[in-house]
């Protein structure tokens, strides 16, 4: 609840990055994201499966996942073929079309640790930044891609969960616990 409230409440930065270590809660984060559906907003969700070897399947996975938009890809999927990784008009391609999906579209990307290839996540990274206004991608991966953060986060055009805002405090364990009719002390409570 405390971490929804904090999405809400930034109405969802154009990124959301979400980071933590195996089992930290990041996905089922996102789980809880997408089933709160944020003001109605449709989500576009992609768990990237390990090892790709091929840099143009992650964009291909990424345009599958966006099927529920109701935005013409088979032209962007066949110019894959043509460019790896996808060039710059490629890329403005889809981030125009993610503009015109109705409602403000939210594309969750799970697992983005598993894309090793830097061409990809350069690319992606220019996604983000050629995103239109209304448009949120939220990422969780195990480490930081090698992205220029800096601005981003001084503009205010994104916000970062880490591992300590995952964590469970003492009040939170206390109140779910007690929703299971388990009564501890205190200092059971937080081991």
């Amino acid at each position: 609840t405390r971490l929804m409230r904090h999405l809400v409440e930034t109405d969802l930065a154009p990124v959301t990055l979400v980071t933590g270590e195996p089992a930290a809660g990041k996905t089922s984060l996102l789980v809880h994201l997408r089933e709160s559906a944020i003001h109605g907003r449709e989500v576009a969700w992609l768990t990237v499966p390990p090892r790709i070897v091929e840099d143009t399947t992650f964009w291909e996975y990424l345009l599958v996942s966006m099927a529920g938009f109701e935005m013409r890809v088979d032209d962007l999927r066949a110019a894959l073929l043509d460019s790896e990784p996808p060039g710059e008009s490629w890329l403005a391609t889809l981030a125009n079309r993610l503009g015109r999906v109705h409602g403000h579209p939210i594309i969750v990307i799970d697992d983005l640790h598993e894309v090793e290839s830097a061409e990809v996540l350069q690319a992606f990274e220019r996604l983000l930044e050629m995103a239109p206004a209304g448009v949120s991608f939220v990422i969780a991966t195990r480490r930081r891609p090698p992205w220029s953060l800096a601005s981003w986060r001084l503009s205010g055009r994104m916000v970062e969960i880490s591992s300590d805002d995952l964590r469970v405090t003492g009040d939170e364990a206390r109140q779910l616990l007690a929703a299971r009719g388990v009564e501890l002390d205190d200092a059971s409570v937080e081991v």
